[in-house]
């Protein structure tokens, strides 16, 4: 006869005097009666059916102990126990119900939120603190990069990009510092405290956005608005530093932030003077060059001129009287395109590049009198001479030429680099 456990209800040998499961001793199967399946009531041993529903006896275990033997209705074949007992907390949990889930569910919600707010709370008052010492540390360092490199020397073209380099990373630095006290609730009796720093960071950061831009093109129109908002920024950054007391921790830094606003304004007054005087100077060079240039372009022309005459003379097509016209009016223009270059006004860098032009005009007249004392000499019969002359001057020609052509490489690159208001 199949019997089971009163305790956890694990089948049982016919001869077990414990429970393999849970150690619970089984007392002996008597034959005082059995217990209905199907509603518990006491039958004797020689009954059939159930006295009072009428289940039949072979289908429940038969006990003589009702106290020492499982009441329970035989479990399905297929069920599956744990294979130790369950004790403690796992057995009240197992019993468990919805109210007792809920108890957990709150408790654990109340665990958390406990160690959050500590968290954001700082933890400590001294946990709490030690944010304004790393806020003390930050204003340290930024006032004395605002107002110690910002200078003059710094703006020029070739140390700007390192200085606004050290501007970015330094505002890195306030704006996560700025981040870690939004993020945080302020320690109890600090909250005008926390309130004040946040717009201390804000008003430093937008400092240095300030400076940046400043410093970026220290001409600019916007400039003057610029430079009146750093002015009321480091005022209120100044005076929010001497407020805010906390223990142990003084935010006024050594190097005076106000100072920068007066370093700003002489840096955008001196690059304003200095780029006026650069205008000033690309205006006089646009002069200078645009007068030299139609000096050039009249030399050219009287070049291409005085070729076709020795082509035309050479060929026997001309009269004497045409020749010398036409020498006389070629030296006439070459002349005149000196005294026009002679006339023009230098400004300092530029004058090397007019003298050389004026020499090369005054061998170009020469060789026209050297053409023109040939062409008399030749025209009164006076071959020999005329042609010792005629070859001094042909010997001349391409000296010119080369002067010239070196002169107008020099001449470009000048005019170009000279032209550029950076180079000024």
């Amino acid at each position: 006869m199949t019997q089971y456990c009163y305790k956890c209800g694990n089948k049982l040998d016919g001869e077990a005097v414990f429970c393999p499961k849970c150690g619970a001793k089984v007392a002996s199967i008597a034959a005082a009666g059995w217990t209905c399946s199907s509603c518990g009531a006491n039958n004797d041993e020689s009954d059939s059916f159930c006295s009072k529903c009428g289940t039949a006896k072979n289908s429940v275990p038969a006990v003589r102990d009702v106290s020492m033997v499982s009441t329970k209705p035989s479990p399905p074949e297929n069920y599956d126990y744990n294979d130790e007992e369950l004790t403690g907390f796992q057995a009240w949990l197992a019993e468990g119900n919805n109210k007792r889930l809920l108890i957990i569910g709150v408790v654990l919600t109340l665990i958390v939120g406990i160690s959050s707010f500590l968290f954001f709370r700082g933890m400590s008052e001294d946990d709490y603190l030690k944010n304004y010492g790393a806020l003390s540390r930050t204003l340290t360092e930024s006032h004395d990069m605002l107002v110690n490199n910002v200078t003059m020397s710094s703006v020029k073209e070739e140390q700007v990009g390192q200085l606004k380099k050290d501007l970015e990373q330094e505002k890195q630095e306030v704006d996560a510092l700025a981040e870690t006290f939004a993020g945080m609730k302020p320690f109890r009796n600090y909250e005008k405290q926390h309130k004040d720093v946040i717009e201390l960071l804000q008003k430093e950061s937008a400092v240095f956005d300030s400076v940046i831009t400043i410093c970026s093109n220290p001409i600019a129109p916007d400039n003057d608005a610029l430079l009146e908002k750093v002015k009321n920024d480091t005022e209120a950054i100044k005076t929010l530093s001497a407020d805010i007391s906390v223990p142990n921790t003084s935010l006024t830094t050594a190097s005076d932030i106000t100072m920068l606003y007066q370093h700003l304004q002489n840096i955008v007054t001196e690059q304003r003077k200095i780029n006026k005087e650069k205008m000033e100077k690309l205006e006089a060079m646009k002069k200078f060059f645009n007068a030299m240039d139609d000096a050039i372009q009249k030399y050219d022309t009287s070049k291409t001129d005085m070729h076709q005459l020795l082509q035309t003379a050479r060929k026997g097509d001309m009269l004497w009287m045409d020749y010398f016209r036409q020498l006389d009016n070629v030296k006439s223009t070459r002349q005149g395109v000196k005294n026009k270059v002679s006339s023009i006004s230098a400004p300092a860098g530029t004058e090397a590049l007019r003298s050389e032009l004026i020499d090369i005009l005054s061998e170009s007249i020469r060789y026209c009198e050297q053409m023109r004392i040939a062409a008399n000499l030749q025209f009164r019969d006076y071959y020999v001479s005329a042609g010792r002359v005629e070859q001094k001057a042909k010997e001349m020609d391409p000296q010119i030429q080369a002067s010239y052509d070196k002169f107008m490489a020099k001449y470009k690159a000048e005019k170009e680099r000279l032209m550029d208001v950076k180079n000024l």
